[in-house]
C-alpha cells in the first residue's frame, strides 16, 4: 500500500521581490499543520519536495512541528510551472516587473485586477493553442504525473510538499482528467491544505480526499489561497 500526501506550501510572499520564501503566515501555516499531523498519527517514511524554497520551508517548519526526524528528499518534478513565463507570454511587457507592478498599481483592486490577468493568462497557457511556452500545460502535467508515479512506487507514506498547480494536477487526472478541472481546483487549493491519494498494490491511484484544511479552521486569519 502506498500513501501519497500532498501539502501545498505555506503562504509565500506575495508581492514581495522575492515570492519564493514564506511569509509569516506561511510559516504559522506550516506549523499547525506539522502539529496537526503529529496529533493524528500520520508517521511518514519520507518527506519530499520540489526545488523551490516555499516547499523546502514548508517541510522542514512542518517536521519540526511534528517532531519527525527523517532527511528531506528532493524532486523538481514537483516545482511549480513558471508563473512568470505564463504572463510574459499573455502580456510580453510583463518580462519587466515593474510594468505589470504599475498596471496593477492603478487599480482600485490591485490583488483582484492581478488575479484577472493571471487568469487570462493560464487560460491561454492551457488552451493548447499556444506553442510559445518553454513548459507546455501537458509537459508540466506530464511532469507532475511523473513525479506522483515515483512517490506512489515506493511503499508506505510519502508527503510531497508542493504548490497548488501540480495538487491540483494530480487530483484532476483522476477525476477525469479536464483542464476546466484543473483551473478550478487550482483556484479553491488552501495554503498548508492536505490532498490524500492511495494506491494499493497493482491497483490504480485513487483520490481519497482533496484540500483539506483543518487544522486551520481554529484560526481563521490563516486560511489563506495566495
Amino acid at each position: 500500500m502506498s500513501v501519497l500526501l500532498l501539502v501545498r506550501h505555506g503562504q509565500a510572499s506575495f508581492g514581495k521581490r522575492d515570492y519564493d520564501q514564506l511569509s509569516e503566515i506561511g510559516l504559522r501555516q506550516a506549523a499547525a499543520l506539522g502539529r496537526a499531523l503529529r496529533a493524528r498519527g500520520v508517521a511518514p517514511e519520507r518527506i519530499v519536495t520540489g526545488a523551490m524554497k516555499r516547499h523546502q520551508q514548508t517541510a522542514r517548519t512542518m517536521r519540526a512541528a511534528a517532531g519527525w526526524r527523517m532527511e528531506i528528499e528532493e524532486d523538481p518534478g514537483w516545482d511549480e510551472y513558471d508563473h512568470d513565463a505564463i504572463l510574459r507570454a499573455y502580456r510580453p511587457a510583463y518580462r519587466h516587473r515593474s510594468v505589470l507592478m504599475a498596471d496593477m498599481a492603478r487599480t482600485l483592486h490591485p490583488r483582484r485586477a492581478f488575479q484577472s490577468v493571471f487568469t487570462a493568462a493560464v487560460e491561454r497557457w492551457t488552451s493548447g493553442e499556444f506553442a510559445d511556452y518553454e513548459e507546455s500545460f501537458q509537459g508540466f502535467r506530464a511532469r507532475v504525473a511523473e513525479a506522483s508515479e515515483r512517490c506512489l512506487d515506493r511503499d508506505g507514506m510519502t508527503i510531497a510538499v508542493t504548490s497548488g498547480g501540480p495538487v491540483a494536477s494530480i487530483a484532476t487526472g483522476l477525476l477525469g482528467d479536464h483542464a476546466d478541472v484543473w483551473t478550478r481546483l487550482q483556484e479553491v487549493c488552501m495554503n498548508s491544505s492536505v490532498t490524500k491519494v492511495v494506491a494499493g498494490q497493482g491497483d490504480s491511484p485513487t483520490l481519497v480526499s482533496f484540500n483539506d484544511h483543518s487544522h486551520l479552521e481554529s484560526q481563521p486569519e490563516l486560511m489563506t489561497y495566495r
